[in-house]
C-alpha cells in the first residue's frame, strides 16, 4: 500500500490468512489513499464465470484504448 503513486490502483484477490499481531505494517494508509486519490479493488469468491467475464472486459477494454 506505502508503495503506491498518486492516481494509482492496488488489486487484491483472495483471502488472507490471519491478520498479523502488529497491525502497523499491514494496516492502510487511509488519509493517504484519500488525499491521494488512490483505489482499492478487491475480490474473493468469484467462480470461473466471473473471471472468463473480466477476461473479456479486459480485451474490449483494450481494443478501445489500446496501452
Amino acid at each position: 500500500m506505502q508503495a503506491l503513486r498518486r492516481n494509482s490502483v492496488l488489486v487484491l484477490t483472495g483471502i488472507p490468512g490471519r491478520p498479523p499481531k502488529d497491525r502497523g505494517a499491514g494496516k492502510p494508509d487511509q488519509v493517504g489513499v484519500c488525499v491521494g486519490k488512490k483505489v482499492v479493488v478487491g475480490s474473493v469468491n468469484a467462480k470461473r464465470t466471473h473471471f472468463e467475464l473480466s477476461v473479456q472486459d479486459m480485451a474490449l477494454a483494450e481494443a478501445l484504448y489500446p496501452g
